[in-house]
C-alpha cells in the first residue's frame, strides 16, 4: 500500500478500516498543523479536518511529531501512514499516494521588520535571509536568487517561530 501525503487531502483515506490505528505525522507547520513534542496537544485545520473524518469513519488516530524530513523517512521506513501538509513534490508522486483536492495553497513570503527597505528580492543582495530547514520553499527560493544573480547568506532555522524571533530581535 502507497503512503499517503495529504497537502492535497484525504480523498483515499477510505483505505483504512474502523478502529484501525492511523500513525498521522505532523510537523510545526501552524495553522495548518502543529503537534506538540510529546504529541499529546494536536490543533491545526488539518488535525481538524483530519481528527472529524476520523469520528465519521470510526479511526484511531495517533499524531507523530517531527520536522519534515524526519516525518518523510518515517514514511518511507512503514514508521507512519501518513503526513498532514506535505507539499506536492514529483519525486514522491512516483512513491506516495498523494490526494487530488487541495485544501489550502500556500507560497512562500518574505518577512521582515518593519524597519526594512525591502521591497523586492533584488533588495536581499548581501543580507542574512532565515529560512526553514528542509522545507521545500527554502530549496526554491535558493534558486530563483540564484537565476536573478543575488548574493545573499541563507541561516536554516527548525521553526517558523525561531526565525520569526530572530527578526523580531533585529538579528
Amino acid at each position: 500500500m502507497k503512503r499517503i501525503l495529504p497537502f492535497i487531502l484525504l480523498a483515499l483515506l477510505a483505505q483504512w478500516c474502523p478502529g484501525q490505528e492511523i500513525r498521522v505525522g505532523a510537523y510545526d507547520f501552524y495553522p495548518v498543523s502543529h503537534v506538540s513534542d510529546d504529541g499529546r496537544k494536536s490543533e491545526g485545520i488539518f488535525i481538524r479536518i483530519l481528527d472529524s473524518i476520523a469520528r465519521d469513519e470510526g479511526w484511531d488516530l495517533r499524531y507523530i511529531p517531527g520536522t519534515e524530513p524526519e516525518l518523510e523517512a518515517k514514511l518511507l521506513t512503514d514508521g507512519i501512514d501518513m503526513i498532514l501538509a506535505a507539499p506536492f513534490d514529483a519525486e514522491y508522486a512516483a512513491l506516495f499516494d498523494f490526494t487530488s483536492e487541495n485544501v489550502i495553497s500556500t507560497w512562500a513570503q518574505l518577512y521582515t521588520n518593519e524597519e526594512s527597505k525591502i521591497q523586492s528580492l533584488l533588495d536581499i543582495n548581501g543580507l542574512s535571509v532565515g529560512v526553514l530547514r528542509g522545507d521545500p520553499y527554502n530549496q526554491e527560493l535558493r534558486e530563483t536568487v540564484a537565476r536573478l544573480g543575488v548574493d545573499c547568506e541563507f541561516v536554516e532555522f527548525k521553526h517558523y517561530d525561531e526565525m520569526l524571533e530572530a527578526i523580531d530581535q533585529g538579528w
